[in-house]
């Protein structure tokens, strides 16, 4: 794996990596052209995968939450269900790889994001510089 790859470790525990050029390739009912499209507060000019996307169903199996953890050290857990369906993974931005100062080389953005510590799926869990995410079988507040 290289140190611009995305790690999801799976709930079995195998790791998988995710790289620039695969999200590239990601057909387009797996992305998300301009993320702005979806939610007003995101970066402007920027393309995402659906997270659920890159998450397959054997990979999920028995998995109730997720950890995300970016290179500086901020991580957030999350419940697994809400996220699959409300969370991109943003990793370009004007047709180029994101760059560290936008938060890449990948980011997560949660759409319709609530206010930092009201929900689960707030402002606070979205990750710039996200290296790892890793499914979990404990429920979120394990």
């Amino acid at each position: 794996m290289s140190k611009q790859d995305l790690e999801i470790i799976a709930a079995n525990g195998d790791p998988m990596a995710i790289s620039y050029d695969f999200l590239r390739s990601l057909p387009p009912f797996a992305r998300v052209d301009d993320v702005r499209a979806l939610d007003k507060a995101a970066p402007e000019h920027c393309t995402a995968a659906v997270l659920s996307a890159l998450i397959a169903d054997d990979d999920r199996k028995g998995a109730r939450s997720m950890l995300l953890e970016g290179a500086d050290g901020h991580s957030a857990r999350l419940p697994l269900d809400e996220a699959l369906e409300r969370a991109v993974v943003i990793y370009q931005k004007d047709r180029q790889p994101l760059s560290p100062a936008d938060g890449g080389p990948f980011r997560l953005f949660i759409v319709d994001a609530a206010a930092c510590k009201t929900a689960p799926l707030d402002k606070c869990a979205t990750i710039k510089g996200l290296c790892r995410i890793t499914l979990s079988k404990e429920p979120l507040g394990a």
